[in-house]
């Protein structure tokens, strides 16, 4: 098997029949021995149940409740020697998955990127700079390629992206100690390049990504959203750099209290305390890489290579 397309989705029946359409309508004339398999995590619709009548793919069902949950137990079923992860809101341009696989061979990547589209070709995202004195997140967006051809980047988002499988495995994989959404994609980008993999970018072969509404402040400061940044960071860099994002979080969430009589800081505070114990089986894996879990190499390196970062 060449490619395994693993497809997770939650709630969005017509955009896994969307994105799947897209995704056999390239793959039809690529040349690639490929699977298509749509993880639907939660509630068992209609959209999956005709994909399974009808052997369009097949159908796996899953409780993980998060992305990162759906995209891993695709994994685990794909035969691919690459694993494609598309979210369910996406469309794929023409020759996707062939010059994809075609630039993991010959780039060596680990994981490789696709520009995403959400409105107008004119507005493409192409890497994220890291967040380093925060939650190690993005700070921005790349809207310029460095170059025409495929080229190394920090970290990038999740909506259409091609694994090596020997790669994704042998460094863990998404990390399901993260629950919900939010962290899980910067959390594997620089753990594969901690454990000495890398991770680029195809310029020119971009992905549709359809994002109806921005999501609301509430999201970003949700306790399960704001834990799986800090035990990522402290998994990746140790303690400075899981002080630096707990910081992030608490000096915005003190004036909140402050002025809502609210108390997150309390929340905060239990949360991070829990952190090392939480932790510490990914932070001890980290460690065993080529960078020694010292995540100030690893920026002092992106620096020299002239990633973006």
């Amino acid at each position: 098997m060449d490619v395994s397309i693993v497809i997770p989705s939650k709630d969005d029946p017509a955009g896994l029949y969307f994105t799947y359409a897209g995704a056999v309508a390239d793959l039809e004339h690529s040349g690639l021995r490929y699977e298509i398999l749509a993880v639907v995590d939660g509630e068992f619709h209609d959209t999956a149940r005709s994909l399974k009548a009808h052997n369009g793919c097949r159908v796996l069902r899953t409780q993980a409740d998060s992305p990162q949950g759906a995209r891993h137990a695709g994994a685990m079923q794909a035969q691919g020697r690459y694993i494609f992860f598309l979210d369910s809101h996406v469309l794929v341009c023409r020759d996707f998955f062939k010059r994809m696989a075609a630039a993991m061979q010959s780039t060596g990547a680990a994981l490789l990127h696709s520009p995403h589209c959400t409105w107008s070709p004119r507005t493409m995202g192409y890497a994220y700079g890291v967040a380093w004195d925060g939650n190690l997140w993005s700070k921005d967006h790349q809207i310029t390629p460095t170059s025409v051809t495929p080229y190394r980047v920090a970290m990038m988002g999740h909506g259409a992206i091609c694994a090596d499988r020997e790669a994704y495995f042998s460094s863990g994989g998404y990390w399901l100690e993260q629950r919900g959404w939010g962290g899980e994609e910067s959390h594997l980008n620089l753990k594969l390049w901690m454990m000495g993999h890398s991770c680029w970018v195809l310029p020119d072969v971009y992905h549709w990504h359809y994002m109806a509404h921005r999501r609301s402040a509430q999201v970003f400061g949700a306790p399960e959203h704001v834990r799986n940044f800090l035990i990522s960071a402290y998994a990746l860099g140790g303690d400075r750099y899981l002080n630096r994002c707990y910081l992030a979080y608490m000096l915005p969430a003190e004036q909140r209290d402050a002025a809502n009589g609210t108390k997150e800081t309390a929340v905060y505070q239990k949360l991070r305390d829990a952190v090392p114990r939480e932790a510490a089986a990914e932070r001890v894996f980290i460690c065993s890489g080529p960078f020694k879990g010292d995540l100030d190499k690893l920026r002092e390196f992106f620096r020299k290579e002239g990633i973006h970062s």
